[in-house]
């Protein structure tokens, strides 16, 4: 099994979601699978973490833009348009079938996710902030909110399992 991530970090994003998807691609790698981190940014000390941990890491090029590029509240976290990243991770990833993708980022939604949908088997979503439209097989949002169960409705697939709180954290092995 292959499984792409797709996730920044920088002074902006933080490193959480990068560190998110490195706690569950550790787990994965326990069991055999390949995983490869696809980065628009990446300081370089994360990206050795990420390739020590037995992680391909494929770099999409950094275009610095401030500006909003598309209609979300954190698009310019990006860095390009959906679209254009969309289309430079399908050439990053176009010398392999992947099972999954995971994405972790706060500027992508389903626009993204539907450009993808050819290029993987399924994708997943990490979100905690339930602003946006999703198209995924699975979504985490592994925080406590008193309105968890009605957080997603009309904003992922009706198919789509919607893996919600504390009991589905992503925990390092140390924790």
């Amino acid at each position: 099994m292959t499984i792409a991530f797709r996730a920044d970090a920088s002074t902006q994003i933080g490193v959480g979601h990068v560190m998110r998807c490195l706690t569950l691609a550790n787990a994965m790698q326990k069991r055999g699978v390949q995983t490869i981190f696809v980065c628009r940014y990446l300081p370089q000390y994360l990206e050795s973490i990420l390739t020590a941990s037995g992680n391909q890491v494929l770099r999409l090029k950094s275009v610095p833009n401030g500006d909003l590029l598309d209609d979300l509240p954190q698009s310019k976290l990006l860095g390009v348009s959906q679209q254009q990243d969309a289309t430079e991770t399908i050439a990053a990833i176009a010398n392999t079938k992947f099972d999954w993708i995971i994405v972790d980022h706060y500027g992508i939604d389903a626009r993204w996710e539907t450009s993808l949908r050819a290029k993987v088997s399924r994708i997943m979503v990490i979100d905690d902030t339930a602003d946006r439209m999703h198209d995924c097989d699975v979504l985490l949002d592994q925080n406590f909110y008193l309105n968890a169960d009605t957080r997603y409705v009309s904003k992922v697939p009706p198919a789509c399992m919607v893996l919600l709180g504390p009991r589905y954290a992503l925990l390092r092995d140390e924790f």
